[in-house]
């Protein structure tokens, strides 16, 4: 890795000389991708916003909505749950415009990586994903909304802005975060 860092960062000193915006980006990504790899993820983080900085000046929706998503990752990573959310939405957002479906559908399973949600992804499946007619009548109901308040609950205490959704039927579970 370091000599894959090396000839790194000899590349991005030859895209600044000759001011290629695009080979910059793409250099400063690829070394932010190294130091992931190494664990060091606040040099990560430095330069994947770097490279975000330079998408944004060029345009290219597509390298920032990926570098969106690294970002993201590496806050979720670091269990900063309110930062790896706003990374993750910007992304989706950023998606969403190009018509990237593909990544579009990736999207809400990097949520639950995020390791203080990833507990509350798997226990929330059990009673989301029953189908009606095998459960207790209302039962996945009731408990759907009791999940939907302590997730609530959770993310806001994690700096999230989360609130019922479906004001009103609120007898149904329902999140907009």
């Amino acid at each position: 890795i370091t000599m894959a860092l090396e000839n790194y960062h000899n590349g991005l000193k030859l895209q600044e000389e000759i001011g290629a915006k695009e080979g910059i980006a793409s250099s400063l990504n690829s070394i932010a991708y190294l130091y992931v790899n190494q664990g060091d993820s606040t040099r990560a983080l430095e330069y994947y916003h770097k490279s975000l900085k330079i998408e944004e000046e060029i345009g290219s929706k597509q390298r920032m909505a990926t570098s969106l998503t690294n970002i993201g990752a590496i806050y979720g990573d670091q269990n900063d749950i309110s930062l790896a959310l706003e990374y993750y939405h910007r992304s989706l957002k950023m998606y969403e415009e190009i018509g990237s479906v593909s990544e579009i559908k990736k999207t809400p399973d990097l949520y639950a990586e995020i390791p203080g949600l990833k507990d509350l992804y798997s226990r929330a499946r059990k009673y989301y994903l029953k189908p009606r007619n095998k459960s207790i009548k209302g039962l996945d109901v009731q408990l759907g909304n009791q999940f939907d308040e302590a997730l609530i609950a959770f993310l806001n205490s994690h700096g999230v802005i989360a609130m019922r959704a479906d004001i009103k039927n609120k007898r149904l579970p329902d999140i907009m975060i």
